[in-house]
């Protein structure tokens, strides 16, 4: 219930929340939470307990009517197509997920569905800093990970996205130059591969000419 009760607060007296929750208990406890925070039974607030894939479709049926669907679920990139069948043109998309394979599964899941823009995804920090006069330095420990956001707004319906085009990196490879046979399945001729295409760092002139003294001169000794 406490997304619940958060999403509450934020759409306020005008808006409505409709949660789908798979599990008979796990709508109790949510019942209870929300009740005992807002005092009351939420006028705003409908509760149903069903998959989302069978329920969402039911809430306006032939039409689309929900302007967010926010997913905090196992396997997200199961609920794309009925999550765009129900939003809105212009509704977004949110999915919240604790792994990076979750992650990648709803991102292509949204990309191969065509009417969502290019999904985007970030995570938050949350770094604390020990104040004590001039000790003044972060804390030991934080919470390095809590989970993903990846959002997605939806298409006018029947129109396909933008499709994003990105230049292939520096160093990569097209499949027929790695399958010749003159480059031995590594790509490129020698020449090509440089310093830089290896990542090697360069030295500079002044630190290898000091380098060399200071081994010179402990022979010397």
């Amino acid at each position: 219930g406490g997304l619940t009760t958060a999403l509450l607060r934020a759409v306020g007296p005008e808006g409505r929340v409709h949660s789908i929750e798979r599990r008979e208990d796990f709508a109790e406890v949510a019942r209870e939470n929300v009740e005992t925070f807002f005092g009351e039974p939420h006028p705003a607030w409908q509760l149903t307990v069903g998959d989302f894939q069978e329920v969402a479709p039911t809430l306006s049926p032939g039409e689309p009517a929900v302007d967010r669907v926010v997913l905090d679920m196992l396997a997200p990139w199961e609920c794309v197509d009925a999550a765009a069948e129900v939003l809105v043109s212009g509704g977004v998309f949110l999915a919240y997920v604790a792994t990076v394979t979750q992650l990648s599964r709803t991102a292509e899941a949204l990309r191969d569905h065509g009417e969502f823009t290019e999904p985007y995804a970030w995570e938050s920090f949350v770094r604390p800093w020990h104040l004590e006069g001039l000790a003044v330095r972060p804390e030991h420990r934080m919470n390095a990970h809590t989970g993903f956001l990846l959002t997605a707004r939806r298409t006018a319906h029947g129109q396909e996205a933008l499709k994003r085009v990105t230049r292939p990196a520096p160093g990569s490879r097209d499949e027929e130059e790695l399958n010749h046979p003159d480059n031995e399945g590594f790509g490129g001729s020698d020449g090509e591969w440089t310093s830089k295409d290896l990542g090697e760092r360069g030295v500079a002139p002044r630190k290898l000419k000091r380098a060399l003294r200071d081994i010179r001169q402990g022979r010397d000794r």
